[in-house]
């Protein structure tokens, strides 16, 4: 037996993906050791060699040794496999394509979204079956109705059907959400009327219905809410089963009720119940059955790693109030009613104060995650906690959206440079700083502060194996690239798809694990992929499954008991451990897929005192010739066929005018850039990376202008900060700049009294003309005097 596995995707990679494959031993120093070994990519149907490169080591995780096989600058579309020559290891055929995770020989998107969906429905019977049982939870088809809109929103995926499935991709949507209404609950009581049953599929007699849990209310609001968007924005001119817009009309209208009914509820009772921890409960909260509140709190106790005497706070958890922004977020944007935006901000102040924000004390080398409870400076929200009772339904990875939204809405808010440095501060020293604490570079589980048996976990105490998680967090990723121009975020989003593709820790041969197979964890999806076992009905294909844990499934244990590793698969007699076919595995993986092939779209328009002008633009790609093109009459220009995954250079001129931007095309992101040639003003800040300091010590920083278009401009000039504070006589300044002028402004700011990264954001206007700009540093409190250092130059959003 050959002591060395390769591992590989078992799909394939986008040309502008990371391209990895993974030698996996159980032994340190196998008896052909593979570090420096040759290694060549291969044209499937030739043979022919068309890249060769060399095995480097990686390291030990997870009680196996790895290495990596790069072959990233590969970009040249077609079929190839892998072959290790000394070792004798050869893979199986993958893609390179702008197509291969969804429309490929062995990927075919359609069957995850929308085939497997017919098989899991049942005559007479709401929604769809969530496993190998009839159990139809409430969070399955939340994540489902996230996953359909996803692909929805890829107008090329979407055009890519044919009329039948696209009016089916449509209906099912609208199935989704008609059973998150039906779930629905009504009550006298403001404390339980417009929450959400678990499970209304209550005629199959499957014991997941009457319970009942605030998260679910915060997490339907934003199925809903998106639902209501697609129903309004959706041309039935392209339907063909009667969809008139009289359907679509009241269909988006009681999306919106319904969401506006679940905003009341959290709002009645932002705070947890008796009748939550006790168990079943019916519309008016009468409790009934056993009294399950222990059997919450330990199960609680488990995955926290908490003492024996410690049980769950009544307050809301983060990932509550993280959820709730979002939805709130989302009904403001649709009803447009001042109270969903104030609430929102409210929200998104509780959220904000309970991000791990210390870069000084960092964990693993991680930071800017969050807290999962009010007062409690140790316990990190779990990514993944899928398990009984009170913990039904908590699916839904950390999701910073809500921060998105609130800047996109009120980029003026004198909170915004608070948002802006929540997300940037979660998405660098969290999400990008994991990539390297693993093989695989895939997002964790959860962090841990116990000293003893704490850190990054990756497979830690899932109940059912975390798989949705990595396509959720791909298209979570996905946005925040896309709001901080960074495509750093895309790599990461590739490495968790691959995660389900195949390039994933590998089948074992038997449960003392010593060699391993690649394998999809969505069946019939892949070369090869992975089937449920134990399941009372067999899974559909396009099902996505359990997949891997440290533990038992179902039989959650402590971190200083079972270490993290990926099990989760194999019993110690060899068998299969029960492995379901769970719904939202498949569709959270439909989301990331469906938005990590989207096109990136960009939008400019050009103007002169307010009127459309024919401007000249050079977008100069990365390692690509430039293209030139016009904005023509109307001043405008859309163009969505870019490569993806490029740094750009994007130049536009009129009449010996011109301004520059550095934009990244990532994949589904929308960059929109208006240019009012006659006030087109260049800005920057300049102030400090790095800042140690008392708290209220006084610094300096320098706001650069320059006046780049072609009349005189009036320009004013709002700051705002996190971390430090803006002195009120610097926060508003203006000042007028003739054509080509350039000007520096000053303003005075004070250090906070908590250690933290930093954010000075200005808000610059003059005319038609608004942009921001911010400049980001790190924040240290203490040291016994003032230490600055650095002043590299700010970026624009």
């Amino acid at each position: 037996m050959n002591r060395v596995s390769l591992l590989e995707t078992q799909a394939g990679f986008y040309p502008a993906d990371p391209k990895q494959a993974l030698l996996r031993s159980a032994e340190s120093h196998p008896p052909c050791c593979p570090e420096g070994k040759r290694f060549a990519l291969l044209e499937a149907s030739t043979g022919r060699e068309v890249f060769a490169g060399t095995v480097e080591r990686w390291g030990e995780k997870w009680g196996s040794y790895w290495w990596r096989l790069d072959f990233t600058e590969v970009e040249q579309e077609g079929r190839y496999r892998l072959s290790v020559p000394e070792l004798g290891l050869d893979s199986s055929e993958f893609e390179i394509s702008r197509t291969a995770l969804t429309h490929s020989e062995h990927a075919d998107l359609t069957m995850v979204a929308l085939r497997q969906l017919e098989q899991r429905q049942l005559p007479g019977v709401p929604g769809w079956r969530d496993c190998g049982t009839e159990i139809r939870e409430l969070s399955s088809h939340i994540v489902t109705v996230h996953g359909l809109i996803d692909y929805w929103d890829n107008r090329e995926l979407r055009d890519r059907l044919g009329p039948q499935d696209r009016q089916l991709l449509l209906n099912y949507i609208a199935e989704g959400a008609d059973y998150i209404v039906l779930s629905q609950e009504s009550s006298a009581n403001p404390l339980t009327d417009g929450r959400f049953n678990h499970d209304a599929g209550r005629q199959t007699g499957y014991g997941t219905s009457d319970y009942h849990n605030w998260h679910g209310t915060a997490y339907a609001i934003t199925a809903l809410a998106r639902a209501c968007r697609t129903m309004r924005e959706c041309d039935p001119g392209n339907l063909i089963d009667g969809t008139d817009e009289s359907i679509l009309t009241e269909r988006s209208e009681r999306y919106l009720q319904c969401a506006k009914r679940a905003y009341k509820n959290a709002m009645a009772r932002p705070y947890n119940l008796d009748s939550d921890f006790y168990g079943r409960s019916d519309a008016d909260g009468q409790t009934d059955g056993p009294d399950e509140t222990e059997y919450v709190h330990e199960l609680a106790r488990t995955v926290y790693n908490k003492p024996d005497d410690w049980t769950i706070p009544y307050s809301l958890q983060t990932k509550d109030k993280l959820t709730f922004l979002w939805g709130v977020a989302l009904l403001y944007r649709l009803s447009g009613e001042s109270e969903y935006l104030e609430t929102a901000i409210e929200y998104a102040r509780a959220a904000s104060e309970r991000q791990f924000v210390d870069h000084t004390r960092p964990i693993d080398g991680l930071y800017g995650n969050f807290y999962a409870f009010e007062q409690d400076d140790e316990t990190f929200c779990l990514e993944w906690n899928q398990n009984h009772r009170f913990h039904m339904g908590n699916i839904e990875p950390t999701n910073v959206q809500g921060f998105i939204e609130l800047l996109k809405l009120q980029p003026d808010h004198e909170e915004a440079a608070s948002w802006h440095n929540v997300v940037r501060t979660y998405a660098y020293g969290y999400a990008a700083a994991s990539e390297e604490l693993s093989p695989l570079g895939i997002y964790p589980l959860t962090l841990y502060a116990d000293p003893e048996y704490g850190g990054a976990k990756f497979f830690q105490s899932t109940n059912h194996g975390a798989t949705a998680l990595y396509g959720q967090i791909a298209k979570n990723l996905l946005d925040i690239g896309e709001y901080l121009n960074d495509r750093t975020f895309a790599r990461l989003a590739s490495r968790n798809l691959q995660f389900v593709a195949g390039l994933n820790p590998g089948f074992p041969d038997a449960y003392e694990e010593k060699s391993w197979q690649a394998i999809s964890l969505i069946k019939g999806y892949g070369v090869r992929s992975f089937a449920g076992a134990g399941s009372q009905i067999a899974p559909p294909d396009g099902s996505g499954m359990n997949g891997f844990s440290a533990d038992v499934q179902f039989q959650p244990q402590r971190i200083s008991v079972t270490s993290d590793a990926p099990r989760g698969i194999l019993f110690a007699d060899g068998e299969r451990q029960f492995n379901e076919d769970y719904l939202p595995h498949s569709h959270g993986y439909v989301s990331g897929a469906a938005r990590a092939e989207r096109p990136f779209r960009l939008n400019i328009e050009t103007r002169y005192l307010g009127r459309p002008v024919d401007a000249q633009i050079v977008i100069a790609l990365q390692s690509a010739e430039e293209l030139i093109c016009r904005t023509g009459e109307e001043g405008r220009l859309a163009l969505d066929e870019l490569p993806l995954q490029r740094e750009a250079t994007v130049t536009v001129s009129y009449r010996g005018l011109s301004v520059a931007r550095t934009l990244e095309t990532l994949a589904g992101a929308t960059w929109n850039w208006d240019i009012h040639f006659d006030s087109c003003i260049e800005a920057g800040i300049e102030a400090p990376d790095r800042i140690e300091a008392e708290p209220g010590t006084e610094g300096k920083l320098l706001v650069h202008l320059q006046n780049r278009g072609g009349e005189i401009a009036d320009v004013k000039v709002r700051l705002s900060a996190d971390g430090v504070t803006i002195s009120a006589d610097s926060i508003e300044q203006s000042c007028t700049l003739q054509p080509g002028e350039k000007t520096v402004i000053s303003a005075i700011f004070h250090t906070g009294g908590r250690t933290k990264p930093y954010t000075l954001m200005g808000r610059i206007q003059s005319g038609n003309h608004r942009s921001t700009v911010v400049k980001d540093g790190k924040l240290i409190v203490g040291g016994g005097g003032a230490a600055i250092e650095g002043g590299l130059t700010s970026k624009r959003l």
